[in-house]
């Protein structure tokens, strides 16, 4: 499995291939020589025992991870966090397929004072070696951040930098919308924007490896709101699947509309990732 595919929805990408594997079958069953839906239907039909539906699913290149970590945050908030994160990825041929979610919870005084939730797909069709065109859906859930839901959606070309046996660099530009909800009542709000972001990992040796993943996403209307996000991970293997990672993340929000005391804030996070 590629580390630039590692993350897809697979009981998704299951029914997707059933379906295409199964379509061409059902059009040959319901066509005779005499243009009759129930004429020879029966006796004509291929033999579906031939297709072997789990052959065809393995064809596809995937897997994942799992992780679970505790934070030390430092901004506009100082105290513990609590995250985890599920990635899948799946690819055959051209395409390429990744899903992510994330979740972060915060206590202080024995009360919940943080929650964060954050969705990710992305698709991508290669057009040549290095080259691809993307689509990509996020959506948000961020109390700190006063958004009860923020949707973005955005469509682009990548082009992977470097491509080694053991590291790779991939760029991204592309366009799209983001759609916010506030918690507080504040009328909701659309604008367009611009999407860059890269994807960096290196695997060091066979038992350690660092990536780094960098999104920006500015708007381009009035509202003219920028959110960052960097999250730079190094895992070593302790046994078998399993390994310990270590992460720093950078979120970076300016926008008019949230009294933040610093735009930027600071994730340190010790944690352990199960590969499959």
């Amino acid at each position: 499995m590629s580390n630039h595919h590692l993350e897809c929805p697979l009981r998704y990408l299951s029914a997707c291939i059933l379906l295409a594997c199964s379509s061409p079958l059902l059009a040959d069953s319901f066509s005779s020589d005499d243009h009759s839906i129930f004429g020879s239907v029966v006796d004509d039909a291929p033999d579906r025992s031939d297709v072997d539906m789990e052959e065809q699913f393995m064809e596809w290149g995937y897997g994942g991870r799992i992780e679970v970590g505790y934070q030390a945050r430092s901004g506009n908030t100082d105290r513990t966090d609590l995250n985890s994160r599920l990635i899948l990825g799946a690819e055959k041929g051209a395409w390429g397929h990744s899903f992510e979610a994330r979740a972060v919870s915060a206590t202080a005084d024995e009360e919940t004072a943080e929650e964060r939730y954050y969705l990710a797909t992305k698709s991508e069709y290669d057009v040549s070696e290095r080259d691809y065109f993307f689509g990509a859906v996020n959506g948000e859930k961020d109390r700190i951040r006063n958004i009860d839901r923020q949707t973005t959606e955005a469509l682009g070309y990548g082009r992977r930098l470097v491509a080694t046996e053991n590291t790779r660099l991939d760029a991204e530009v592309g366009l799209g919308a983001r759609q916010v909800r506030f918690r507080d009542g504040t009328p909701n709000d659309s604008d367009r924007i611009i999407r860059l972001a890269s994807d960096f990992s290196w695997d060091i040796n066979s038992k350690a490896s660092l990536s780094q993943d960098i999104r920006i996403e500015s708007g381009l209307g009035d509202g003219d709101r920028t959110f960052g996000e960097s999250i730079t991970s190094f895992s070593a293997a302790l046994v078998g699947e399993l390994a310990l990672n270590l992460s720093y993340t950078v979120r970076y929000v300016d926008d008019p509309a949230l009294d933040l005391a610093t735009r930027t804030d600071t994730i340190t996070s010790v944690g352990l990732n199960y590969k499959f």
